[in-house]
C-alpha cells in the first residue's frame, strides 16, 4: 500500500509531466485556429484582387493585353493589402496561383478547339500550380510571419524607398516575369496541339516532381529538429538549390510545349530565360549570403555541391589540385 507521502509525490510528478504537454496542446490549438483564420483572410484578399483584375481587363479586346492588365491590377490590389497588413508575404502564393486562374480563363475561351494534348499540358501546369500553392499553405504560419528577404529590405531602406522596392521589386517584377513565361500558354491553347507538345508537358511534370521532392526532403530534415544545421538530404546532397531548379525546368517546359508546335514563336522563350537569370543573379546569391552567415559548413558545401544542376559531389582533393 502506497503511503500518503508517495501518493503526493506521484501527483506532483504527474502534474509536472503533464503541464508542459498541456501548454503545448493549447498553443497548438490556438495556432491552428489562428492559421485557419489568417488563411481565410488571405483567401478574401485574393478573391477581391482577382475580381478587380477581371474588371480592369474586361473592356480590353486584345486577349494577351487583357490578361496582362488584369494581372497587373490584381497584383496592385495584393500590394495594397500587403501595405495594410505591413507584410509583403501576402504576395507569396500569387506566383503559383495566378497562372492556374489565367489558364482556366483561357480554357473558357478556347474549349471548343481544345484536344487531349491541350488538356495533358494544362493538367501538368495545374499540378505544378496546386502543388506549389499547397506547399505554401502547409508552411504558412500566419499573417504576422514575413519572408526574411522582405524584412531585410524593410529594415535597410527608409519608408518611401522601401515602398517603391515593395511595389516594383517584390510585387510587380515577379508578376511581369511570370506573365512573360506564361505567354506561350496563351498561344499554345490557340493552336491545334499534337504529340509534338508532349515533351514540353513531360518537362513541366519533371520540374514539378523535382520541386516536390526537394520540398519533402527539406521538410523531413527540419522535422528531425535540425535547427541551424545544413540540409544535405536527398536532392540537397547533389544540388544546393534543387527547388529553384524545378521551378526553372517548369517554365522551360511551358516554352518547349509551344516550340514543339510552332518554331516560329521561338522568341517567347524570353520569359523562361528571365526567370532563370532572376534565380541565378538575385535569388541564389541572396540566399547563399544568408546561409554562409547562419549555416556551419556552408562554404565547404558550396565547394563540393553543384549550385543548381543535380550532379555528383565534387572531389575536394581533385578540385584543390585543379585550383
Amino acid at each position: 500500500m502506497k503511503t500518503k507521502k508517495s501518493l503526493q509525490n506521484g501527483s506532483k510528478a504527474t502534474l509536472t509531466f503533464s503541464l508542459p504537454k498541456l501548454c503545448l496542446l493549447v498553443e497548438y490549438q490556438y495556432m491552428s485556429k489562428t492559421k485557419a483564420q489568417d488563411l481565410f483572410l488571405y483567401l478574401l484578399f485574393y478573391l477581391i484582387a482577382y475580381a478587380c483584375g477581371f474588371v480592369a481587363g474586361f473592356w480590353i479586346q486584345e486577349l494577351l493585353l487583357r490578361l496582362f492588365i488584369s494581372d497587373l491590377a490584381a497584383t496592385f490590389i495584393i500590394f495594397a493589402f500587403s501595405v495594410l497588413l505591413n507584410n509583403s508575404s501576402v504576395y507569396d502564393p500569387y506566383w503559383s496561383l495566378t497562372p492556374l486562374l489565367l489558364s482556366i480563363y483561357l480554357v473558357c475561351i478556347f474549349y471548343p478547339i481544345l484536344n487531349v494534348y491541350h488538356y495533358i499540358f494544362l493538367a501538368c501546369l495545374a499540378f505544378w500550380s496546386l502543388r506549389l500553392t499547397a506547399n505554401w499553405a502547409v508552411q504558412f504560419r500566419g499573417k504576422r510571419n514575413e519572408d526574411w528577404r522582405y524584412t531585410h529590405y524593410k529594415s535597410k531602406y527608409a519608408e518611401p524607398i522601401w515602398q517603391l522596392i515593395n511595389l516594383f521589386g517584390i510585387h510587380m517584377m515577379p508578376t511581369v516575369l511570370v506573365f512573360l513565361a506564361f505567354i506561350p500558354v496563351r498561344y499554345f491553347v490557340g493552336l491545334e496541339a499534337t504529340y509534338k507538345s508532349l515533351p514540353g508537358s513531360l518537362i513541366i511534370l519533371v520540374g514539378t516532381l523535382l520541386e516536390m521532392k526537394a520540398d519533402i526532403d527539406l521538410r523531413n530534415f527540419a522535422s528531425q529538429n535540425n535547427s541551424g544545421s545544413l540540409c544535405q538530404e536527398g536532392l540537397w546532397n547533389y544540388s544546393r538549390h534543387p527547388n529553384y531548379l524545378g521551378e526553372i525546368v517548369v517554365w522551360f517546359g511551358v516554352y518547349f510545349a509551344l516550340l514543339g508546335e510552332d518554331v516560329t514563336r521561338w522568341y517567347f522563350g524570353l520569359g523562361a530565360v528571365l526567370i532563370l537569370l532572376m534565380f541565378i543573379f538575385i535569388s541564389i546569391p541572396m540566399m547563399e549570403k544568408k546561409q554562409l552567415k547562419h549555416r556551419e559548413g556552408y562554404a565547404l558545401y558550396q565547394k563540393t555541391t553543384s549550385k543548381l544542376l543535380i550532379l555528383p559531389k565534387k572531389n575536394m582533393k581533385k578540385s584543390e589540385k585543379a585550383s
